[in-house]
């Protein structure tokens, strides 16, 4: 039998029941939901998958050790700052499993919830980690999560709520769930970064466009232009139009004072910001970014010598100036509610 004690009917909020082998009941309102290869599908809309193709991720995302290693230990140390430990903890979007395996390895919750919108990549968790009394999976929406009030220790997710178009309704349902005392924390990409690269991209476009410095192509100068263009357009979408947004997997790109403030609106005592890791110097790391960009678009990291310039003078004015408070290109989301944990 699966345990249901901590699960409510996303629908209602009744009381969940099993059927059988194969389906799960609401007491209340009657509502069926499927159990499909062992993994409850608690899905308001069952028609809701992700977009990713679980292969083209796993070749672009090879499993590794190391990396999920150095994904765990952010949130252990995280954990261990703020004394969360024991209880269940629930992870959003846990998709091929790279927090999920540290969660299960290496944290003394009692039980771990995972979850996705997506039973492709919930199956290779399964594959990967295999049989665990205190691993559960759980299919749903991260827009409306079927537990129960206050019955969780913790949650995370790593690199899942910029997926989610409606995520301030998901980060509501975070706050609802924790337990008094409980901690939220998510890995997202971060626009304050992000919008410096379209910066550089701008200006390499401007000198080259009048000086031809580099000898880009009129191709490579297209490219440079999207992507001096691209996070000014995701932002403005964010802000005007989101519904330009509901057709593309990776949805947001999130201004850390904008997300922080939504937090402590919510009801969170406690919301800060932390780097993913801190820039040694902030303007090679832009430029390392851009360049990695204009190589997958074929330009040839040597057309921007020219323009070292730019990214020495980031890191001699910005990087400068802000220290280990210039954010990176993705960083994490530190979120508490008030109380004390039981």
């Amino acid at each position: 039998m699966i345990d249901l004690s901590l699960i409510e009917c996303p629908s209602c909020n009744g009381l969940v029941l099993q059927k059988d082998d194969l389906h799960l009941f609401c007491r209340a309102c009657g509502q069926e939901y499927p159990i499909l290869d062992g993994i409850p599908t608690l899905m308001v809309d069952p028609a809701q998958d992700s977009a990713l193709d679980l292969a083209v991720y796993e070749a672009e995302n090879p499993a590794d050790p190391v990396v999920r290693a150095r994904t765990y230990a952010v949130y252990a140390e995280t954990m261990a700052r703020f004394g969360i430990s024991g209880g269940a903890c629930l992870e959003l979007g846990s998709g091929t499993g790279n927090l999920t395996v540290g969660l299960v390895e290496g944290g003394d919750f009692d039980a771990v919830h995972c979850s996705d919108i997506s039973g492709r990549f919930l199956r290779r968790i399964q594959e990967t980690i295999g049989a665990n009394a205190r691993l559960h999976y759980w299919l749903f929406d991260a827009g409306k999560i079927p537990f129960r009030t206050s019955s969780m220790t913790a949650v995370f997710g790593h690199s899942v709520l910029h997926h989610v178009l409606e995520y301030e309704a998901a980060l509501a349902e975070v706050f609802r769930v924790l337990q008094p005392g409980g901690l939220a924390m998510f890995g997202e990409p971060v626009m304050d970064s992000h919008a410096m690269m379209s910066l550089c991209a701008g200006l390499i476009y401007e000198f080259e466009w009048r000086l031809r410095a580099g000898g880009l192509s009129d191709q490579d100068l297209h490219i440079l232009r999207a992507i001096r263009n691209a996070y000014p357009s995701i932002g403005r979408r964010m802000r005007e139009s989101r519904a330009e947004l509901a057709g593309e997997e990776d949805k947001h790109i999130y201004v850390i004072s904008d997300f922080l403030k939504l937090a402590r609106g919510i009801g969170f005592q406690e919301a800060e910001y932390m780097n993913a890791f801190t820039p040694h110097e902030f303007g090679s790391d832009q430029q390392y970014r851009l360049v990695t960009t204009l190589e997958r678009c074929g330009i040839a990291p040597e057309k921007l010598k020219p323009y070292d310039f730019i990214f020495h003078e980031l890191t001699h004015t910005y990087g400068a100036a802000m220290g280990a408070a210039a954010p990176a290109n993705f960083g994490y989301f530190i979120m508490k509610k008030a109380g004390a944990l039981m």
